[in-house]
């Protein structure tokens, strides 16, 4: 689950034609995505894009490939956007050519290469994507930035190990790293929560899931994001099914489609 919320002033503005800065331009398209303001990240990119082509980029630190890295990030779109072969195509071009010091090109490289197999469904494809998430989160440690490597051990988690692998115990425990992997007050954590209930109430585990979905529902009341309530609504009443509780699951189901409606 991707919620959507309202970016800041300064990702809403735009004065993308005034940047001249790659690493601005990276740091604006990584910070979008979270928030699920596709065309606004795309627009970063493209900006970053024509800088490439035009010759007029500075050149990067050591460790960075502006090209190799916007390529990483257009993987991650692709794959999101179920271009599965083009996402492939692109990150077998990044690891082909970024050198062992890029973490940052590599590593979205393995996290675009690990939906993008995971969502193959196949066995094979299943044990590459785990691998290419392990590899991904690793280099996210090295990097210290705790919001990416949560993010590759969630869906590592829920796309391997949930939802093709089917091991309910590995994904549980994966997703409860994940949760413990982010910064307080990341915007991921209501949708993380989701997905960790949807585990636990294929486990069995009620009580936990509700815990899990309430504390996803105070933060998204806390942080104004209208469309998450919607889609909690649906996950308690996944919850209330799971109990056997034909009047809960009725009511909730209203109450999900209200908040649906509203957002």
């Amino acid at each position: 689950m991707t919620v959507p919320v309202e970016p800041s002033e300064e990702l809403s503005q735009p004065n993308l034609a005034s940047i001249t800065d790659p690493g601005e331009l990276l740091e604006r398209a990584w910070a979008l995505e979270p928030l699920a303001f596709w065309s606004e990240r795309a627009a970063a990119l493209d900006r970053l894009d024509e800088l490439l082509r035009m010759d007029a980029a500075p050149s990067p630190p050591p460790g960075r490939d502006w090209r190799l890295e916007l390529l990483a990030e257009r993987a991650i779109d692709a794959g999101r956007m179920m271009r599965l072969e083009e996402a492939l195509e692109l990150v077998g071009q990044v690891l082909r050519e970024a050198d062992p010091s890029c973490d940052i090109a590599r590593g979205r490289a393995q996290l675009a290469a690990g939906q993008a197999l995971a969502w193959t469904g196949t066995e094979a494809a299943a044990q590459e994507a785990d691998r290419a998430f392990a590899d991904a989160a690793e280099r996210f440690a090295a990097l210290g930035n705790r919001d990416w490597q949560g993010s590759a051990l969630l869906r590592r988690g829920y796309a391997v190990w949930f939802q093709s692998v089917g091991n309910l115990p590995r994904a549980e425990l994966l997703i409860r790293e994940a949760l413990d992997t982010y910064e307080p007050g990341s915007p991921r954590i209501p949708a993380v929560l989701s997905y960790y209930a949807d585990v636990l109430i294929d486990l069995g585990e009620f009580d936990a899931a509700d815990q899990a979905l309430e504390e996803a529902r105070l933060l998204a009341e806390r942080d104004g994001i209208r469309k998450a309530l919607g889609e909690l609504a649906w996950s308690k009443a996944s919850v209330a099914a799971g109990r056997g509780d034909a009047r809960a699951t009725e009511r909730l189901l209203r109450e999900a489609e209200r908040e649906t409606g509203d957002s």
